[in-house]
This record gives structure tokens, sequence and C-alpha cells, in this order.
């Protein structure tokens, strides 16, 4: 059955748990990550192979067999609602709160996954037994179940009610379980005694480690000296290997443990494998293991254990090498594979050979709002069960001009919408200001501007206004812009207190735009490659303020201001002194964008614009043509 992993959560055997099963509902991936969940006699990611007998070694002995421990302190007179006990999954039918030993022992042995159990009751003769403490807990009667024919660990059992529900209220804390371990105290003559449970120590091996499992039949391939078992060690029918033949002198395998391990001797003769071999004759390679994409919480919210072949793959028992499912790769099927697979030329690319192959932990490195960087880190720390996919799942970083998941589409010029603009005169470009002092006149240091991640050129505190507006249309982020000096009569970008305030009118750069930013160049002159904790610089030559104390780094030698929430500590910011309310959408929302060929589609009526309200080269549909078809001759709708 296919289950997201929330569904396979909630699917697993409460018995397995200490309370009584984990949730996974509220991360990313619980309704997003589908997986198989396997019937009886299937196993693996797709379920397609087949699960052989499992039982206990029979070279190994004085093992003990798991005891669990039950104790009802209802009053059994007056109690009447029914019970059921879960075992694996299988429930057995309801039974009284006056249900004898015998009785429970059937129930448990009718299951079909349980073979054979004991049954003991401590005193009294059913199973919620208030005999010898009529007036208050805990019972006398604590029932004890040992399982003869199921090994290892084996999972607890659940009470429930007759429905097959959880108990609950009272009911709930009146009926206790010990596994593992645990103790329950009772009722006796001599006051309050403990009775404990014992955690079952015998093995639960494939083909009880005496012989190969056939994966694709579900049958034992048994050593020399094995055959099949009645589960105790005598000869019988389960197909297994536990029953020994004759007298066994040395461990599986030729030479012993196939040269890949270790032989223990007599008596048990158990082959210890080196790494990477497995197998009771240590003949098997064992594959790679990665966290798991599809599996059982651990805890709640917390999944992915590490698993062979990353549980999305076919382990190769004779290579050792995982054969992964379609779309995954890596020596553990641990990652997945980029989009946009394609052959150019003689080799092969992913991402429609547009675009790079990136994790989720590298493409936060490059994630960017309205153009800016942004400060946010994905799968940085390992232990975050949130982000466990950080190093795991693969995207596409596309190169400038495509898009899609895959790289394979291009983009379309954006602008604004002229007809909104016209109808609408208060829709205009942005105006951002920034105000430099020259505390001093070291004539240093340079600084830069950045703008969208471009950064101009080393620039001087005596810097026009002409040539700061070159330094910025040289950037690729920036088309026109205009830039005026608003103090009186200054021609430099920093001049002495008050400074030069620099004003910057964006003219192709639509909407609401970041705000430039100033990085103070290293290896000027005065600064000496001193910055002061990465936040400012080590300087008192030049001050940038953006008119807002929020937005400012200053000097080191005067303070820091505290970054503003969202940003890194990269400088001074731009004050947005005019938002931008112009638009910026694709094809100017007058077009349709051919992503094959990366042109905008205008409507009629439309065409190409200087990206300044006026006609030019730009393929954005921003520009209105004043020609229109009237009984099919083209007019100037804007003639007298």
């Amino acid at each position: 059955m296919c289950v997201t992993m929330r569904q396979f959560a909630a699917k697993l055997d409460k018995g397995l748990q200490p309370r009584p099963y984990f949730t996974y509902a509220s991360n990313w991936d619980a309704e997003m990550i589908h997986g198989c969940a396997c019937d009886n006699g299937y196993s693996g990611w797709d379920c397609t192979e087949r699960v052989c007998p499992a039982g206990d070694d029979p070279m190994t002995i004085t093992q003990a067999d798991e005891v669990q421990l039950l104790r009802c302190d209802l009053d059994g007179t007056s109690h009447t609602n029914a019970f059921t006990l879960s075992y694996r999954g299988a429930v057995t039918q309801p039974f009284a709160p006056s249900a004898s030993a015998l009785q429970l022992k059937s129930l448990l042995e009718a299951l079909p996954t349980i073979g054979q159990v004991t049954v003991v009751f401590g005193r009294g003769f059913t199973f919620c037994s208030r005999e010898y403490s009529p007036l208050v807990p805990p019972s006398g009667n604590v029932v004890s179940i040992t399982f003869v024919t199921e090994h290892g660990d084996v999972p607890s059992l659940v009470v429930l009610d007759a429905k097959a529900d959880p108990l609950t209220g009272i009911t709930d804390n009146s009926v206790a379980v010990a596994v593992d371990g645990q103790s329950l105290s009772y009722s006796s003559p001599l006051g309050t005694s403990t009775a404990t449970s014992v955690q079952g120590q015998k093995e639960l091996l494939p083909c009880n480690g005496r012989g190969t499992c056939d994966r694709s039949t579900g049958d034992c391939r048994c050593y020399p000296g094995y055959a099949s078992s009645d589960s105790l060690g005598r000869v019988g029918q389960r197909g297994d290997c536990g029953f020994v033949t004759m007298p066994i002198t040395a461990c599986p395998g030729y030479p012993e443990c196939s040269g890949h391990g270790v032989c223990s001797g007599d008596p048990s003769y158990m082959c210890s494998c080196f790494d990477g071999w497995g197998g009771g004759d240590c003949s098997e390679r064992q594959c790679p293991q990665g966290a798991a994409w599809f599996d059982y919480p651990s805890a709640d919210g917390i999944a992915h254990g590490t698993a062979e072949c990353s549980n999305k793959g076919r382990c190769n028992r004779a290579t050792g090498q995982c054969e992964c499912q379609n779309l995954f790769e890596g020596e553990a099927c641990e990652r997945m594979t980029c989009p946009g697979t394609t052959t150019i030329g003689a080799s092969k690319q992913v991402c429609s050979g547009r675009g790079r192959c990136l994790t989720m932990l590298e493409l936060a490195a490059h994630a960017t709002v309205n153009g800016d960087a942004t400060p946010y880190t994905y799968g940085a720390d390992p232990n975050n069960a949130a982000t466990w996919d950080g190093r795991q799942v693969y995207g596409c970083l596309c190169d400038e001009g495509f898009a899609g998941f895959d790289c394979s589409q291009r983009t379309c010029a954006s602008g604004e919408d002229i007809t909104l603009l016209e109808w609408d005169a208060t829709r205009t470009n942005e105006v951002q200001t920034l105000t430099c002092v020259l505390l001093s006149n070291a004539g240093g240091p340079y600084f830069k501007l950045r703008f969208r991640q471009a950064e101009t050129r080393a620039l001087l505190p005596s810097t026009s206004a002409a040539e700061l507006e070159a330094a910025l249309e040289a950037l690729e982020t920036i088309g026109d812009i205009a830039v005026s000096y608003g103090t009186g009569g200054a021609v430099a970008a920093c001049s002495a207190s008050p400074g030069t305030v620099i004003t910057f009118s964006f003219r192709t750069e639509h909407g609401d735009l970041p705000p430039l930013q100033v990085a103070m160049d290293e290896g000027s002159v005065g600064l000496g490659g001193t910055y002061a904790a990465g936040e400012g610089w080590g300087d008192t030559t030049l001050e940038f303020t953006g008119g807002n104390p929020a937005n400012d780094y200053r000097s080191a030698l005067t303070y820091i201001k505290t970054p503003s929430a969202g940003y890194a500590a990269t400088g001074v910011r731009a004050l947005e002194s005019r938002k931008g309310t112009s638009g910026n959408e694709e094809c100017s929302g007058r077009g349709r964008c051919d992503r094959d060929a990366g042109v905008c589609k205008c409507y009629p009526g439309f065409g190409p614009s200087d990206g300044q309200r006026g006609p030019g080269s730009v393929e954005d549909c921003g520009w209105r043509e004043p020609f229109q078809t009237v009984d099919g001759d083209w007019q100037n709708i804007y003639a007298s």
C-alpha cells in the first residue's frame, strides 16, 4: 500500500512503542513523501522482496524467552466491559474481565502472529481480580505471558477495548503492562511485592542465521548440517534452518565464514563478519547506508534514520552496490537526481545544460528576495529534523535568462504595464538617498555601491554625480538611473559635515526595489583591510547614512548600529525616500512570454519600449503603439 509518512507512522504497531506510538504530522514531508507499507511476507523499499522464516540460532543456548506481565486492578464483578489484546498488528477476539488463563492462552495462540505462549496467573482465577486486594490496588493477580516460539526482543502486547481502540479514563489507569525488564507490584499476604518481566534473549535471524535467504521466493537454503525446525530446535515444517541434523564442528562457509569473517569455534560456531559483509556465512555483501527517505519515526516528528541504500534502492548482495529507484543516485541512493538530464555534444548534463545542480543547502546560499541576498540557511544544522534533506535534495540554479525546475524555459523581459500608468499617474519609480560625510582629508578610502548583488568599481569620495551615475549604469542590474547631489553646490559624493545627500532616481528598474548598499573597499588607502566584526569598517575617513538609523552602520570608532531584522551585516543601506509603485510584470502584463524563445508576444496595440514609457528596443510590450486598425486601415489614434 502506498502511504504518506504521516500514514506510515500511524500504521506502526503500537506494541513497538513505549507510549502508544509516535506521530509524524507537522513536518513538511509528512504529506509530501510517499512510500510502501508492505503486506505480511514482503519487504524492501518497493515490497518486491519476500521475507524468509526467522528464528533462534540453534547453536546458541541458555537464552531466556520473552516474558511480559499484565495486571488489571479493576473489580471484575462490577467492571463488565470486554478487552482485546494486540500483537504485531493482529487483535484477539474480545474477552471478559473474568477470562481465565486458559482462555487468554487460546485467544493469543489464535493470532496469526503468535505460535505458542504460556499464560500463568499469579493469584486469583480471572484476568481482573481483586480477590486478594478488595479495598485498594494493586491487584494480587499478575498475569505472566511467556513467548515460547516468538524469539528476540518481541513487541509489547497492547491492551485495548472491545473495539480495539485505546483504553481511556479509569480503565486505562487500571491496566498495567511491563516489558523488557520492567516490574509490576502486586498484593501478597506479606504486603506488596514485585514481579519482573524478562526481555527476550534468543536471536530472531532470517533462516535462523544458518542458511541463506532467497529474497525472490522467501525460501531458506540451509547450510550443511541444518534443516527446517518447529521453532524450538526440533525437526519441523517452518521452512527455517533451526534444526541441527548432524554434529557441527566448523562455521558455515568454505573456507570458514567464506574468508570474510572470524569463526567463534566451539560450541556456537558463529561467524563474526568483517565490515561490508553479512549473512550467517559472511558470503553476502552489505551495501552503503544513508538517511532513509521513507521510514517510521523514532520520536514525534523525528524520522529518516540510517538505512541500507537509504530505503530507495535494492542491495545487490553479490556486488554490495545499491540499485537505486529512478531519480535517485549516489552510492547509498542518498541524493535525488537533478532534473533536466540531457546530452549536449558528447557530454551528459543536468538542468538542461542551462544551470547548476546544487543541494538545498547550497541553493539557500543563492536565495534572493527582490534581487537581494537573504540571510537564510537550510540544512546548515545537521541535527535539525525539519531540514534533514538539506544535503540530499538537489535542484537547479538556472543561468541568467533561464527558468523552470529544470531550467528548460527561457525568461522574458519585464516592465511597467503602460495601461495602468495611463490610468493612475501616481504610479512612479523608486527614489533612494544616501548621505556621505567626509570626516578627514586623508583622500580615502575608496567605497563601492552594491545593487542586487552587483558591485560598482571602487569610487573615491571626490567622485562626481556623473561618474557615480555611469558606475551604476555599468552594472548588469541597472539600466538607466539619475544621480544628483542635493547639498547646494556639492560636486563630490562625500563632503564635510553635514555631508552630501546623494539622490538615486531609478528609471528602468520598476516596482518596489531593494536598497542600494555601501561596501567599503578593504584594500583602500587608510583602511588597512580591517573591518570591525564584519559589520562596519575600522576607519574614520567616511561616514555613510541612509537617513534612517535602523539601516545604518557607522564608523567602527563611533558606533555600530545593530542590523535591522532580516539584513545581513553588509554595510549601510540607502533610505527609500519614494517607494516604487510602477509595477514590474513579465511582458509588462501586455503580452505572452514564449518560453521556448524567451520573447514576448505582445497583444495588439502594444510593442517594444525603452523601459521608460516610450518606444524602444526592449521587447517587453511596455509601449502603447499609436496606431490601430479602423475598417482595415491603420490610423494614428493620437492624430487630431
